[in-house]
């Protein structure tokens, strides 16, 4: 059995050498992955699908602070880039040459636009959200249903002073996520939904990896912040 572990991690070790990691690198990247394989002790790897993947990336940022920090980014496009090697490079999955291994957190410092915020209360916060034109409706149902899914992060987006385009964009991409799922004001918004949403994204509306990538940085920003 230690024979078959030796050959799997240096196997891996020569797949990240060949992607021109180096060597202090190679060992996030065993760490990311041994950590992976440890959340799944009961399926194989070639039994795991990329709504696996993506749930469980989704689940360590959902575990971050509002906020992605610097270093919180890396770590997370790391592990997306450790998962792609072994999926695409070791395991040949192949339902990972579709996956959007572009999948990319952002962090975003505060812009010179400044966005004030209104009276400082969060019952303000739903009447006075920033829409993007032809989005009014969408938004404005979802923000009344799901007033808590919007006040804090919003006031964040403010208080940080991000531009009015980046307030609009997200609150459109939740709005849609929450629509799409049809949710009741009493439900439970949990990571494990976002999965769906984005492969709808995927499958059925065929987006681009930069707007996947838009969206899902959206969902997740307020769902931490909610």
């Amino acid at each position: 059995m230690d024979d078959i572990y030796t050959r799997f991690w240096n196997k891996y070790r020569l797949k990240t050498e060949a992607c021109n990691i180096s060597d202090a690198g190679h060992q996030c990247y065993i760490q990311h992955v041994n950590t992976f394989i440890n959340a799944h002790p009961e399926q194989r790897l070639t039994d795991l699908e990329g709504s696996d993947v993506y749930r469980y990336i989704l689940g360590i940022a959902g575990q971050k602070t509002t906020i992605l920090t610097n270093t919180e980014v890396a770590e997370l496009n790391q592990l997306t880039d450790a998962l792609r090697i072994l999926f695409v490079e070791m395991v040949q999955a192949t339902w990972s040459l579709d996956f959007n291994w572009e999948l990319k957190f952002s962090f975003r410092e505060p812009v010179s636009e400044q966005v004030v915020i209104p009276d400082n209360t969060e019952s303000s916060v739903i009447a006075n959200i920033s829409v993007s034109p032809g989005e009014h409706s969408v938004v404005k149902s979802a923000a009344s249903l799901f007033p808590e899914f919007f006040n804090r992060p919003v006031i964040e987006i403010r208080i940080r002073q991000y531009s009015i385009r980046t307030e609009q964009a997200y609150a459109g991409w939740v709005a849609r996520f929450l629509m799409y799922h049809k949710f009741t004001s009493d439900a439970v918004i949990q990571v494990n939904h976002i999965v769906p949403f984005l492969e709808h994204l995927v499958v059925e509306r065929n987006v681009a990896v930069s707007t996947q990538n838009v969206a899902l940085n959206a969902i997740i920003f307020f769902y931490r912040g909610h």
